[in-house]
C-alpha cells in the first residue's frame, strides 16, 4: 500500500490514517491495489489507497483494506511545493473537501498527542509487551535512503501482534492501524527499536500502542520516529469471532480514552463500507498473487 501510494504521489510518506483490514486475502487470490490523489496543499498531498481481493474461480471481488496516506515533497531535506489539484467532478470535490477535514483532525491529534511523554514500557496487562530491534539496510529504503513507511508499518504490526498474543493467549487478526505518525525519518545504518504494549483488552478485540525510536550507532543520537495504535480482533481456529476471557490488569488502564479511539475506528469503518468503490479509476493498477 505504501508503494502504491508513493507511486500515485511520488513523494515521501508523513502520516497514515484509517488503515482498516476488512477481509483477508487468501492464497491463490489476486490482490488489486488502487491509489488516487484526493488533494494537495503547499508541500503535501493525501493519497487514498484501496485493496481488493479477487477470487479467480468465481470472479468475486472483496474489499480487503483501505487507508489514507499523507506524503510530503522534499528536496535536499527541505519541503518543496507540489502541483495544485483542482477538482472538477462532484465526486472529486467531495473527496477534496473530506481530505481537508481529515488534515485538520490530524493536526489536532498531533498537537494533543505527546508521544515523548508516554512510557511504552509501563505494562498494564501481564506479558502484554514486546520489543524488536532492526538495523536499516538498503533494501528497506527508498532512493533517498529513507526507510519505507510500509516497512516500518510491518515491523510495528509484528511487535503489536506479539504483545497482544502474549496478553490474551488467543488467535488474533489485525483489524486497523490509526494515527500512524512519521515524526522523523530513519536512514540506512540506523538501529530502530519498536516497543509495543497492550493498552486495552475489550470483549473481542485488543488495542496496542507502538513507539518506534531510531538510533544512529555512530553518534549515539536517539530520536522518536513513529507512533501508532493497532487493534486486533480475537478469532477461533476457523477465523470466526471469539470472545476474550478476563485478562489480568497489572497497571492503570485508561478505559475512557481507549473507548473513544475504538468508537472513532468503528465510525471510520462504517463510513468506508458505506461508500461505493466503483468510481475508482482502474486504468493504473497493480495486481499480484
Amino acid at each position: 500500500m505504501d508503494v502504491a501510494g508513493g507511486m500515485a504521489a511520488k513523494r515521501h510518506s508523513n502520516t497514515i490514517d484509517a488503515v482498516h483490514f476488512l477481509n483477508p486475502i487468501k492464497k491463490g487470490c489476486v490482490a488489486k491495489i488502487y491509489a488516487r490523489v484526493n488533494r494537495s496543499w503547499n508541500s503535501s498531498m493525501e493519497v487514498e489507497v484501496l485493496v481488493q481481493s479477487e477470487i479467480l474461480l468465481t470472479g468475486e471481488c472483496l474489499l480487503c483494506c483501505h487507508a489514507y496516506f499523507t506524503f510530503v515533497a522534499i528536496k535536499d531535506e527541505k519541503p518543496i511545493l507540489v502541483p495544485k489539484i483542482v477538482p472538477k467532478l462532484k465526486e472529486e470535490i467531495l473527496r477534496w473537501e473530506s481530505a481537508d477535514t481529515r488534515r485538520t483532525i490530524r493536526f489536532q491529534r498531533k498537537k494533543n498527542m505527546k508521544p515523548e511523554l508516554i512510557k511504552p514500557t509501563d505494562v498494564v496487562y501481564a506479558n502484554g509487551s514486546c520489543q524488536i530491534i532492526k538495523m536499516i539496510m538498503p533494501e528497506h529504503t527508498n532512493p533517498m535512503n529513507i526507510t519505507f513507511g510500509g516497512m516500518i508499518m510491518s515491523w510495528m504490526e509484528h511487535a503489536a501482534y506479539i504483545a497482544a498474543t502474549r496478553a490474551t493467549r488467543t488467535h488474533l487478526l489485525t483489524a486497523s492501524m490509526d494515527q500512524l505518525q512519521f515524526h522523523r525519518p530513519s536512514m540506512v545504518g540506523h538501529l530502530v527499536t519498536i516497543v509495543a504494549r497492550v493498552t486495552k483488552v475489550f470483549k473481542q478485540s485488543v488495542e496496542v500502542y507502538i513507539v518506534v525510536r531510531s538510533e544512529d550507532p555512530i553518534t549515539n543520537q536517539v530520536q522518536l520516529t513513529n507512533d501508532a495504535w493497532i487493534s486486533f480482533v480475537s478469532v477461533d481456529q476457523n477465523g470466526k469471532p471469539f470472545p476474550l476471557s478476563d485478562v489480568e490488569e497489572i497497571g492503570e488502564v485508561k478505559t475512557v480514552e481507549a473507548e473513544k479511539r475504538k468508537n472513532h475506528r468503528l465510525e471510520e469503518k462504517r463510513q468506508i463500507l458505506s461508500e461505493n468503490s466503483e468510481d475508482w479509476d482502474i486504468t493504473h493498477q497493480t495486481s499480484a498473487f
